[in-house]
């Protein structure tokens, strides 16, 4: 859909940019300064808020300046296409200076969110930027998609942590330069099991245990497997690392390689496998994020 009247539209049709309340104290020091947008208007969430937005169109970008050290939170929202049916893509450029970070999203219409005069919008998506200290200008644009605008709001946020499953009884202490966490063991082709509550993004931290026969690098394969089906699987190859474990001087754990992978609700039935290696096991961190829900 294109616009004819264009001065017009952007004062009708718009979503977009919000500095939530206690947006100073998430970020000492951290400061941000809107510099320029195609317009204003509030949208409606699911707890009957009303948020200001700002407009990005597909000729007039957002342009916004921070000063950190901060994490920058940006959070868009497609203006619902007419006519659309199931999900919606977009792809988008951020700017900082001269370099472009480029960002593709799939979205779908939001069931409880909407803009002025109950114009239909698509659930939201985001992303997080790492601003580093110093003054820094920063230009989002809508380069392309189902839609020719889209809303964005922004906060001062940290991405969530990552938090460790507890997995019973079978963990080591490791030790990587002062950092000490725990690791369970797994041997090759015996499955680590356990359950985990969704819906969450969930990481397999992995560490290769070599023993002194083991010389250069080392390929193995870590899989996921739920309710009979492989959900991730990846070749990693590793080499020794610095890293001991606690009263095992006999092992000694790789260079950390990840597998991450997303779950939806419900509980889940997960078996961690080891494959394709020459090494008798592996130490393994599991961890989870919560997942988020998309108003």
């Amino acid at each position: 859909m294109r616009e004819d009247n264009r001065g017009g539209e952007r004062g009708r049709l718009t979503i977009f940019l919000v500095l939530l309340a206690g947006l100073g104290a998430a970020g000492f020091g951290a400061e941000l300064e809107v510099t320029g947008s195609a317009g204003a208007t509030k949208v409606s969430v699911v707890r009957r808020v009303e948020l200001d937005y700002h407009l990005v169109t597909r000729d007039r970008p957002l342009a916004f300046t921070v000063t950190g050290p901060a994490w920058l939170r940006v959070y868009t929202r497609l203006w619902w296409p007419q006519g659309q049916e199931g999900n919606a893509s977009y792809t988008a450029s951020l700017w900082q200076e001269d370099v472009e970070r480029p960002l593709s999203f799939q979205t779908a219409r939001s069931s409880s969110s909407y803009g002025p005069g109950k114009t239909p919008v698509a659930r939201w998506r985001s992303f997080f930027i790492q601003v580093p200290s110093g003054r820094h200008d920063y230009r989002l644009e809508l380069t392309g998609g189902a839609s020719d605008r889209m809303g964005v709001r922004l906060s001062f946020q940290k991405p969530a942590a990552w938090e460790p499953l507890g997995l019973g009884s079978s963990g080591l202490a490791l030790d990587d330069r002062g950092k000490v966490e725990t690791a369970h063991l797994v041997s090759k082709g015996v499955p680590l099991e356990f359950e985990v509550a969704g819906p969450c993004r969930m990481r397999i931290r992995s560490r290769l245990s070599f023993d002194p026969r083991m010389e250069g690098s080392q390929n193995y394969v870590l899989k996921v497997r739920s309710a009979g089906k492989t959900i991730a699987s990846r070749n990693l190859r590793t080499d020794r690392s610095g890293a001991v474990y606690s009263g095992a001087p006999g092992i000694v754990p790789g260079k950390e390689r990840a597998v991450t992978f997303a779950l939806s609700e419900g509980t889940h039935r997960l078996f961690v496998v080891l494959e394709g290696t020459l090494a008798a096991g592996a130490g393994i961190i599991v961890e989870r994020i919560a997942g988020e829900k998309y108003e």
